[in-house]
């Protein structure tokens, strides 16, 4: 994946709030967040709609560098509360989650170890879940990804023959090496591969046709 779409994803994940976008386009003095002092409210910041959160990150990941990136982004995450669903980024580029901070590091190797494991200590069993996930994401012609509810990640397992999901107990082993999550609820829980981590986990279920 290429450098800027994982600044992308990783601003999305960790800087959803319109103070945490503010105050690192302010501190690296970037022009685009100058528009907006007028607009400050109480809180200290200002509230953006939907076309201005999207032009911030563009903003924030096109302009800073990698020191300057790296160092916004950890003003946040550790310095700061904050409580994403998905709670780490394993990419060629970055390594982030919400103890260590982001930092320039390629972990993908570790995590295709910690998917093949997850399939042994699973029998195999989830190899289907897993398939069904990247293939209902490559499939996708929408321009957000947030994972897939279980009755389009069954049909889709239904076209190879299988019609039930993994034991619940599978689920957790997969989600114990954070490759894994389930989002938005125990009532309607969205599961979800992070984007950042489906080629390598398409890669490793290349490795049992």
């Amino acid at each position: 994946m290429e450098e800027i779409k994982e600044r992308r994803i990783i601003l999305e994940r960790f800087l959803k709030n319109d103070r945490h976008l503010y105050r690192v386009g302010k501190a690296n003095k970037l022009p685009y967040f100058d528009q907006f002092d007028e607009r400050v409210s109480d809180k200290g910041y200002p509230e953006l709609n939907d076309s201005e959160r999207v032009m911030a990150i563009k903003a924030l990941v096109a302009e800073l560098d990698n020191r300057g990136f790296v160092e916004s982004v950890n003003r946040v995450v550790t310095g700061e509360t904050v409580y994403p669903e998905v709670d780490s980024f394993i990419g060629e580029h970055y390594f982030c989650n919400t103890n260590t901070g982001l930092k320039l590091e390629n972990r993908q190797p570790s995590l295709a170890d910690n998917i093949r494991t997850s399939i042994k200590n699973t029998d195999g069993r989830i190899i289907p879940f897993l398939k069904a996930i990247t293939e209902l994401y490559n499939e996708s012609t929408e321009d957000t990804y947030e994972g897939y509810c279980l009755n389009d990640i069954l049909m889709k397992m239904r076209t190879y023959g299988i019609r039930k999901m993994p034991d619940p107990v599978d689920l957790v082993i997969a989600k114990s090496y954070n490759f894994y999550y389930q989002v938005g609820g125990k009532k309607c829980p969205v599961h979800v591969i992070p984007e950042e981590m489906i080629p390598v986990v398409e890669r490793v279920l290349l490795e049992y046709p």
